[in-house]
């Protein structure tokens, strides 16, 4: 029972870690067009987090194990084909190049794990690998939730009584967060593509305060876990102070998810 709860609490801190909820929601869409298609294949890469949480409830209330050679198979299949995928979106990221690797890395981790747990024989060390996977996820899904909180805690500090916003830095020219979720450390983070010729320069989110005479934009470095001043912003090629519009009740204005 114990390593049951252990198991439940684990694959919790990854869903909520690593799940876009944004994206998976945005997913329905195609539903109702009904491009089926697209709608499957966009649940399975965003729903890919709930994987082991699912893979857990199944193994508590059905007695049913995969061979054990078969499921190592799986697991190794799992786990390589999201690597691939990772390696191929980190190369067409520009400046968020580490934590898409992080994040693909750590999410094919996670689904190995519950592959691995449908072994049969508890003590072989497949289920070992599997707890071992299943912790270094974990760990990851904490890490992005206790990045969320510093990035918000921070926000508000740096802001004090001024109006702010806050905002992902993407193709759009305005791109404002739209719920609290987003500010996790695995959502907070930029993918934009190098291969264009004006996107000469990175932020993985900003934080624009109003100050007397302007306003001051702040980067944020998901590595250090803060904003950091940005000298000048005036200067680049295109200003990062139209990213969003500073407001006085900011954080009223996001959901949770």
């Amino acid at each position: 029972m114990n390593h049951q709860r252990t198991a439940i609490f684990l694959t919790i801190l990854i869903a909520l870690g690593f799940t876009k909820f944004r994206t998976l929601f945005y997913s329905l869409y195609f539903l109702e067009k009904g491009e089926i298609n697209y709608f499957i294949i966009s649940t399975s890469i965003t729903a890919a987090p709930f994987i082991p949480f699912f893979t857990v409830l199944f193994l508590i209330f059905f007695p049913w194990r995969m061979h054990r050679y078969l499921a190592v198979a799986l697991a190794m299949l799992a786990g390589s084909a999201g690597m691939l995928l990772s390696l191929f979106a980190a190369s067409l990221s520009g400046g968020g190049t580490y934590m898409v690797l992080f994040h693909g890395f750590t999410l094919s981790l996670a689904v190995p794990a519950s592959i691995l747990f449908t072994a049969r024989r508890s003590t072989q060390p497949s289920s070992k690998c599997g707890w071992l996977f299943l912790i270094i996820a974990a760990a990851a899904g904490l890490w992005s939730l206790v990045a969320g909180v510093a990035a918000a805690a921070q926000a508000q500090y740096l802001a004090g009584q001024q109006a702010f916003c806050i905002a992902a830095h993407t193709e759009n020219d305005d791109a404002p967060l739209r719920s609290f979720a987003e500010l996790r450390g695995l959502a907070f983070y930029t993918t934009l593509s190098g291969y264009r010729d004006y996107h000469n320069w990175y932020f993985h989110g900003l934080l624009i305060v109003t100050q007397r005479g302007g306003v001051k934009v702040y980067n944020w470095s998901p590595r250090r876990l803060r904003f950091d001043l940005v000298a000048n912003p005036e200067r680049l090629l295109e200003s990062p102070k139209s990213a969003c519009v500073p407001q006085s009740n900011f954080w009223r204005s996001l959901s949770i998810l």
